[in-house]
């Protein structure tokens, strides 16, 4: 079985782990942790909108603190399943697009992502990557709810 984790930052990357802890896993499942980092940029609401890009140093820094974080997940499940190969990838871009690319290119048989339960208003303002991943995929979808690991 190949196995596609999406992570984020903060307690929600907690949720696939746990989430992976509970499902076990075997020396022939086949683990991907993967991290989207999106284009960053400020738009100034001056006379006409402008972009300015965020210089490379912060750049670096997100992409440095990507790495970090999925190496520090692939630590984790390491520990808390049997799985032989565990893969990392960072990918910048739309963050739904992306993870359905990573998922298609790795042929994972189930996508393990992470809600941050927004609903209402923060939902229709801000999107909701789970819930265009799972509508869109080719595969199976696993949403961990951050919830499941607080209680």
């Amino acid at each position: 079985m190949r196995i596609l984790i999406a992570v984020d930052f903060g307690l929600y990357g907690k949720a696939q782990i746990e989430m992976m802890r509970k499902l076990g896993c075997n020396k022939d499942t086949r683990l991907k942790v993967l991290h989207v980092i999106e284009p960053l940029c400020w738009e100034l609401q001056t006379g006409y909108p402008a972009t300015m890009k965020l210089s490379d140093t912060v750049i670096n820094d997100f992409r440095d603190s990507a790495t970090k974080l999925i190496q520090d997940v692939a630590g984790q499940l390491k520990e808390a399943c049997s799985a032989e190969v565990i893969d990392t990838e960072i990918r910048e871009g739309n963050i739904s697009n992306e993870i359905l690319a990573a998922a298609e290119s790795f042929d994972a048989d189930l996508l393990i992502v992470g809600s941050h339960g927004k609903s209402g208003i923060a939902r229709f303002l801000l999107g909701s990557s789970s819930l265009s991943v799972s509508t869109h995929a080719k595969c199976s979808v696993l949403i961990a709810r951050l919830d499941e690991v607080l209680t």
